[in-house]
């Protein structure tokens, strides 16, 4: 049984949240030319950041575990005429070869891994000398919980998903009901650089989702007012995502 109140769609690459998340990754590999260059989007879901990166790299291949979603993905890559490419693959053992990719990606994913100490050492491995990692991870600092509580069989997912202060409950009592890990800053950053990376920028994206309430002058002052808190040197520690730019050892 699901409780909550209102609905979860998939999302998609037109909304504003998924811009503003596309440009922050695009942004922390502005110093790469990604034209000669193949990336991987480990956990790619339906594929919307995908599809984004393919429009500027030589080879964009996405990997997740759902069959579902990565059929919706090629769907979107077909209409769209996208260059992108899926593959049915687990995170802890990707099919590919040693030093084949320039660019990894596990955006809003790694929460997700059973075993992320795995996912990392594979990225790693299939990274050239020097590639680089691109990771976002929620922040347990964002004051709204973003995944859903179990509790016994019932799923709890709050309004659109979000329950307000679930993420800053102690750690033991999330581990009970989470469905999905958080993090610190000094928490991501230690565990991809106990994975065979330096970690080179941190950065914190506070936009959520809200484009599916589907009020545009909502969107339109929230995309002010999250854009304002950023670059707050204070507020931008509560938001909602961690993006790390690391570099393979």
């Amino acid at each position: 049984m699901t409780l909550g109140l209102g609905t979860i769609r998939r999302p998609r690459a037109e909304d504003l949240a998924i811009i503003k998340r596309t440009e922050r990754v695009l942004g922390l590999l502005a110093h790469l030319s990604l034209a000669d260059k193949t990336v991987l989007d480990v956990g790619c879901g339906n594929g919307v950041y995908t599809l984004s990166v393919a429009q500027v790299a030589q080879t964009a291949i996405g990997i997740d575990i759902e069959r579902d979603r990565l059929r919706e993905a090629q769907e979107d890559a077909v209409n769209l005429n996208a260059s992108s490419k899926y593959v049915e693959a687990n995170a802890e053992c990707l099919p590919f070869l040693d030093s084949c990719c320039d660019v990894v990606m596990i955006i809003e994913a790694l929460e997700h891994i059973k075993n992320p100490e795995i996912a990392l050492k594979e990225a790693e491995r299939v990274l050239k000398s020097q590639g680089y990692l691109v990771v976002s991870v929620p922040n347990r600092l964002y004051p709204l919980e973003m995944h859903y509580i179990r509790i016994g069989k019932t799923i709890i997912r709050g309004f659109y998903g979000q329950m307000p202060f679930f993420s800053w409950a102690p750690r033991f009592i999330r581990k009970r009901f989470q469905t999905a890990r958080i993090y610190t800053k000094k928490e991501i950053t230690e565990i991809i650089e106990e994975n065979g990376f330096v970690a080179c920028q941190v950065q914190y994206s506070a936009f959520p989702r809200l484009d599916m309430l589907g009020r545009k002058r909502i969107t339109e002052f929230c995309d002010r007012f999250f854009t304002h808190l950023e670059h707050n040197a204070f507020f931008k520690q509560f938001g909602m995502l961690i993006f790390v730019l690391a570099q393979k050892r």
